[in-house]
């Protein structure tokens, strides 16, 4: 966190205005025919998809491995479009198919949970969320629009509602609430909805892979220095005195691997917060779709409403002051301050420093935003297989995404062992954003030679300060940008507008 206290990131207007919905046509998926039969039985001819009767065209639909094989199967097969336009209550079966994730699966012969083998299905639970939170924003704001009733939108009337109210927490931490988001897809979800959320959904990932391939090759550039583990137990680096010279470096080829499912998930959600913050502030704040007149604090609220209430008053001033990073600040604060055994637990942070870290990505790479527009399909393609994940990491399942196994998150901000090899100050102000570290899984990190095996031990701690320092010393030779935090950044996204 930054040493000169809080500062609000705010949302440009250009932003907001791309977050909207478009009366217009969407250019990325077939529109759903008019009237008269389903336009799936008159498509293109050489479509093999044409062929198939309805039930083998479902089996296909309810098999699919992701969103963007559905994005792309869309695209390739207007049959495939047409169906899910025109079938009542196949298209929000086959999202809540797709995005479900299991840690675990009952295994009826054990009679027993075992651990899921196909534990990269599906998504986050936080991601889901987040993805159906959206759904029901666009729907109240188009059924507002267009003066039509949505009776099954579960989003309620007021945003002085524990669904509405816990929008920036998380569903892993301590907090009990029935989150919007939680709510499985209605049948009735309008198609045209759902059409945008899946293009949506591949243009976040292809900003996250942008921005994987970005920092790994960057991380590559500067190989890391070393130093002996004879000269680490020495004063080797003394207060006021030159910096050693590393004995060797390496360069961290073998890091260069797809990013896993956690890193995925943890990037595609710092991806997710700045565009779920700009609709809920348009649905609440701009038009006015939900009732913010606060509720009398009495006994009769819900026990859970009143706790929010209490203990997180300013979230929708927040929302109305455009202020980002408090608004999502709660995110990272999930556990409870205390453990069993009444010590201290240590402060979550690195859910900030992702979404500080994408914003700096984004502030950075304005200039270059219509390059990386074209470059979008070439990060639709990339990384077909996730990398592989410790069994560590799959024993302790979806509950490992932050925390658990990134001791290298937080490691620049915590570096005693060396006070005046500047890396601690270069971690607050964020200046390691450049390369990522925040969303690396550990193994990784200790590829890229930014992690031990035993990070508790002061040599290996004062390993590490000088591997740290190093990388600044070298990205700023080879001329490389280095850039923290800013207060009163302003950004703007070059997502298209959502038709």
């Amino acid at each position: 966190m930054s040493p000169e206290g809080e500062s609000s990131q705010t949302l440009s207007s250009s932003f907001a205005a791309q977050c909207s919905l478009d009366p217009k046509a969407d250019s990325e998926v077939p529109s759903p025919p008019s009237k008269g039969k389903p336009s799936w039985s008159e498509s293109d001819p050489g479509d093999p998809f044409l062929l198939l009767p309805w039930f083998a065209m479902e089996e296909v639909l309810l098999h699919l491995t992701d969103l963007l094989t559905l994005h792309h199967l869309c695209r390739a097969s207007p049959a495939v479009a047409d169906y899910l336009n025109n079938t009542p209550g196949i298209f929000p079966m086959v999202f809540e198919r797709i995005v479900e994730h299991h840690n675990y699966v009952y295994d009826e012969e054990a009679e027993e949970y075992v651990q899921s083998p196909n534990f990269e299905a599906g998504v986050n639970s936080d991601t889901s969320i987040f993805y159906r939170m959206l759904v029901y924003l666009w729907w109240r704001e188009e059924s507002a629009a267009n003066n039509v009733p949505a009776d099954e939108n579960p989003m309620p009337d007021t945003f002085y509602h524990e669904a509405m109210w816990s929008v920036n927490h998380s569903s892993t931490g301590w907090l009990d609430v029935a989150w919007l988001g939680r709510i499985k897809l209605p049948r009735s979800t309008p198609p045209k909805i759902l059409r945008h959320l899946v293009t949506l959904a591949v243009r976040i990932r292809a900003d996250a892979h942008a921005f994987f391939h970005e920092t790994i090759a960057l991380c590559k550039s500067c190989p890391i220095e070393w130093i002996s583990d004879w000269d680490i137990k020495k004063a080797y680096w003394p207060k006021g005195g030159p910096r050693p010279r590393g004995v060797r470096s390496c360069t961290p080829e073998s890091a260069d691997y797809p990013p896993t499912w956690l890193e995925e998930q943890r990037l595609e959600q710092a991806f997710l917060k700045p565009y779920l913050f700009s609709v809920l502030r348009r649905v609440v704040c701009e038009k006015g779709l939900l009732k913010t007149t606060p509720p009398t604090l009495n006994p009769g609220l819900p026990s859970v409403t009143q706790r929010l209430l209490e203990e997180y008053p300013n979230t929708l001033q927040q929302l109305k002051d455009d202020s980002l990073l408090d608004f999502w600040r709660p995110f990272a604060d999930e556990s409870p301050e205390n453990d069993a055994n009444g010590n201290r637990r240590p402060r979550t942070i690195e859910p900030m420093e992702q979404l500080e870290t994408v914003l700096t990505w984004m502030e950075d790479n304005k200039a270059k935003a219509s390059k990386r527009r074209k470059q979008r399909v070439e990060f639709t393609r990339c990384c077909p297989n996730f990398g592989d994940l410790s069994p560590e990491q799959v024993k302790h399942g979806s509950f490992s995404l932050q925390f658990l196994f990134q001791p290298g998150c937080t490691f620049a901000q915590n570096c005693t062992a060396v006070p005046h090899s500047g890396v601690q100050a270069a971690g607050l102000r964020g200046e390691f954003h450049k390369f990522g570290v925040a969303f690396w899984d550990n193994e990784r990190m200790m590829h890229l030679g930014l992690t031990t095996r035993r990070m508790d031990r002061w040599t290996d701690q004062k390993q590490l300060a000088f591997r740290w320092s190093g990388m600044l010393l070298l990205s700023k030779k080879k001329g490389i940008k280095i850039s923290g935090r800013k207060k009163g950044w302003r950004f703007r996204s070059r997502t298209a507008p959502i038709p």
